[in-house]
């Protein structure tokens, strides 16, 4: 099957975390926000030659994933908020997804930590949330499903 030429519902994308080297994966309960984040620093190379204008090259790239949800402490088959606490508690790198489960589509797939974690707990008769910020290291890598 072709990956998807019309707009993709947000629905068909999932973050999933794997906690065994990508043995196996499991998406995150309750997810309702998956974002993955891309920024490049280039560096400046300029000289005294190059005028008035800065000259580029470059730099160091960088990625992150987040994810938000209502809040639950038992996710069952999932991985759930506190689960990944615990991950974040002890300072365990893991491999997070951004995956769609249509053939051809792209899966983008890396190491994180876990960066930032949130509990949102607001008025009465309103559902808590859970906010997590992955930090990628090294490389971000994007595949095709297939």
């Amino acid at each position: 099957m072709a990956a998807q030429t019309e707009i993709v519902n947000a629905t068909d994308v999932i973050l999933e975390v794997s906690t065994d080297a990508g043995s196996s994966w499991d998406p995150v309960v309750h997810a309702k926000t998956a974002k993955v984040s891309v920024s490049h620093s280039p560096r400046d190379v300029s000289t005294k030659t190059t005028g008035s204008w800065r000259k580029i090259a470059a730099g160091k790239k960088s990625w992150n994933m987040s994810l938000g949800g209502g809040f639950t402490y038992d996710g069952g088959s999932e991985e759930d908020p506190v689960s990944l606490f615990a991950l974040l508690s002890a300072g365990t790198e893991f491999q997070a997804r951004l995956s769609s489960a249509t053939t051809g589509d792209t899966n983008f797939t890396g190491k994180v930590l876990i960066g930032s974690f949130e509990i949102d707990s607001p008025e009465e008769e309103t559902n808590v949330s859970y906010a997590i910020q992955l930090e990628g290291s090294e490389t971000l890598a994007a595949s095709t499903v297939s």
